[in-house]
C-alpha cells in the first residue's frame, strides 16, 4: 500500500484533470493517513498540519458516499480552508470501499478547464478508489498474516525449547493416558532404559514393559 497509494492518487488526478488530489485512510472513524498530490512542498509546508477530519472531509467520513460539488465554499458542510491552503473550487470525493467496508476516501479538487467534475470523472475516481481499497485491504491481510506467523514462530520456539529440556533430562519421563495406560510420550532416557522406540511403546502399556509396575502404581 505504501508503494501503490501515492501512484494511484497521481494517476487519478492526472486522468480526471484535477489540479489537486489526496487520499485519506480512515480507521475507527478518524483520519489515519493523508496522501496529497499536486501541491508543492512549499504549499504543504505553508498549511503546516494534516487535515483534522472536519468540513467536507468530515462529511465524507460520516456520509460514506460520493460527493460532487461545483463550488466547495457554497456547500454548508464546508468548513473553509486553513491559512496557507491554496484556493479550491470544484470537488469530487469518493469512498474507498470494498466488500462493504470503507477504508478511506479519494479527494479531487479544481477540475482544470471545466467548472466542475463530470460523470466520467466520477466513474474514473470510483475505479481508482476501488484499487486503493484493495491495496489497503491486502496490506492489512499481509500484516495480520505476518503477525500470526510471528506468533506461531514464537510458540514453535517455546515448544522446541520444552522438547529439548524434556529429552535432555537424565530422569525417565513417561506420559500416558490415565484410562488405557497407553503411552503418549516418553523422553530419551526412558526409551534408552526400556530399549524401545516411541512407536513400539505406543502399542504397549507400562505393565507390559516394567514387571515391577502394578495397577496400583497408577491409581
Amino acid at each position: 500500500a505504501d508503494t501503490h497509494l501515492p501512484v494511484i492518487v497521481r494517476l487519478a488526478r492526472t486522468l480526471t484533470g484535477a489540479r489537486y488530489a489526496a487520499l485519506g485512510v480512515v480507521r475507527d472513524g478518524g483520519l489515519e493517513r493523508f496522501i496529497p498530490d499536486g501541491m508543492t512542498d512549499e504549499q504543504i509546508a505553508a498549511i503546516g498540519h494534516l487535515p483534522e477530519g472536519r468540513g467536507l472531509i468530515g462529511a465524507m467520513i460520516a456520509e460514506r458516499r460520493t460527493i460532487r460539488l461545483p463550488d466547495i465554499a457554497a456547500d454548508a458542510r464546508s468548513g473553509g480552508f486553513p491559512a496557507g491552503h491554496p484556493p479550491m473550487t470544484s470537488f469530487l470525493g469518493v469512498p474507498l470501499q470494498i466488500e462493504g467496508r470503507i477504508y478511506g476516501h479519494l479527494y479531487l479538487t479544481d477540475k482544470i478547464g471545466a467548472p466542475e467534475f463530470g460523470f466520467v470523472d466520477e466513474r474514473l475516481a470510483e475505479l481508482f478508489a476501488a484499487y486503493s481499497a484493495v491495496a489497503i485491504r491486502d496490506a492489512e491481510q499481509v500484516a495480520r498474516l505476518e503477525s500470526t506467523l510471528a506468533d506461531l514462530g514464537r510458540a514453535q520456539a517455546a515448544e522446541t525449547r520444552l522438547a529439548t529440556v524434556f529429552n535432555e533430562v537424565s530422569d525417565e519421563i513417561y506420559v500416558f493416558d490415565a484410562a488405557s495406560l497407553r503411552f503418549l510420550e516418553t523422553n530419551t532416557a526412558a526409551r534408552r532404559n526400556l530399549g524401545y522406540t516411541m512407536d513400539e511403546m505406543a502399542e504397549r502399556t507400562p505393565l507390559d514393559l516394567k514387571p515391577e509396575f502394578t495397577p496400583e502404581t497408577f491409581a
